[in-house]
């Protein structure tokens, strides 16, 4: 409500909640956004899909890819270890969502890009190959993090949907967070939820 009427773009300087709330008031006043990454703790860099809380329930909203996205390694080496575990929990349940995309595709007739799943396959498989690099925070594990990140949401763009990286596995986190909040308590970091379940 606040933004004028002289403004030219927005920028989320964050990482999940800040670039998501960013991109719905991108997308309501349409107007660009830059999203600034501070944290490799989600895939939603570079998604078309904002998950938002709406009286104590988990709703998804389509909003704008940001114009630009930066994100800088030496930032992003900086950010708290259990944001870097939630990136990597996000990243893991690909195989989740993958698997459940394929299977729809078979019993549902949904349409399945194999291009996409790929993408996702090899994002996932490289991080699990260099989880030790990850855990130290190395410039190459994290680049190695980011980068499957950044990928998985690229997914999301091409397609229009969440399909290609989230299913069973989204949801069961989503319970849990909504869950949570319901007894007055602050869920975990939905990445550590998405790779628990």
């Amino acid at each position: 409500l606040s933004i004028q009427p002289e403004t030219e773009f927005l920028i989320s300087v964050g990482s999940g909640s800040i670039t998501d709330t960013t991109r719905v008031n991108a997308t309501r006043t349409k107007l660009p956004f830059v999203s600034v990454g501070t944290a490799p703790s989600m895939d939603g860099y570079t998604s078309v899909v904002a998950p938002l809380l709406l009286r104590g329930v988990k709703i998804h909203r389509t909003g704008y890819c940001p114009e630009i996205i930066v994100c800088d390694i030496d930032i992003l080496r900086t950010a708290p270890i259990d944001m870097v575990r939630s990136g990597v929990g996000d990243v893991l349940g690909k195989y989740i969502a993958k698997a459940d995309w394929m299977i729809g595709s078979v019993i549902n007739g949904e349409p399945y890009c194999p291009v996409c799943g790929q993408i996702v396959l090899d994002a996932v498989e490289k991080l699990v190959d260099n989880v030790d690099e990850i855990a130290k925070k190395t410039e190459k594990g994290i680049r190695i993090l980011i980068e499957a990140l950044l990928l998985s949401g690229v997914t999301i763009m091409i397609v229009g949907h969440t399909r290609a990286v989230a299913s069973v596995e989204h949801n069961i986190a989503h319970y849990w967070e909504m869950m949570q909040l319901k007894r007055g308590k602050q869920p975990p970091a939905h990445g550590a939820s998405v790779g628990v379940a």
